[in-house]
């Protein structure tokens, strides 16, 4: 099939697989990973990991969700506030600690990631569709115009 087509068509296909790879693959995962790499989701883990080695949060980290109210903000003291807002976001409710906070980060940020790589690889190939297809409408006119061959 790939040697049937003309300049045009394989034209088309390689900067479709090169669009796929870079749109569809490539940069959905940079974007992911310096969104989890940027600065305020690294002062949130300093923050959410200061709060659980302080000690001062012991109640948060171990207790049930529904018998904590939640602290106030605070960007310079340990009100454990991080910690309520990671186990009210967290799927599973139970006792908190540093290492399950990082892997349900690091969870989401791959659930990110696939999601953006399945949707920016439909778009990539949709636009690769429209485009084969304004080609195929531009070569059936044409065709239309051209003398026949007598």
């Amino acid at each position: 099939m790939l040697n049937r087509m003309n300049g045009w068509q394989r034209l088309w296909f390689v900067l479709s697989a090169l669009s796929l790879l870079i749109i569809g693959i490539v940069y959905p995962y940079v974007t992911v990973i310096d969104g989890v790499n940027s600065q305020s989701n690294w002062e949130y883990r300093n923050a959410t990991r200061s709060e659980v080695r302080s000690g001062l949060c012991d109640d948060y980290i171990n207790k049930k969700l529904s018998q904590l109210k939640e602290p106030r903000y605070s960007s310079t003291e340990n009100t454990c506030y991080h910690i309520y807002t990671a186990r009210w976001f967290s799927k599973t409710q139970g006792p908190y600690d540093e290492e399950r906070f990082v892997a349900e980060r690091y969870s989401e940020a791959r659930w990110d990631a696939l999601g953006f790589v399945g949707i920016a690889s439909v778009c990539v190939l949709i636009a690769s569709g429209l485009v084969y297809f304004l080609g195929w409408m531009v070569a059936w006119v044409r065709r239309g115009f051209a003398k026949p061959i007598s």
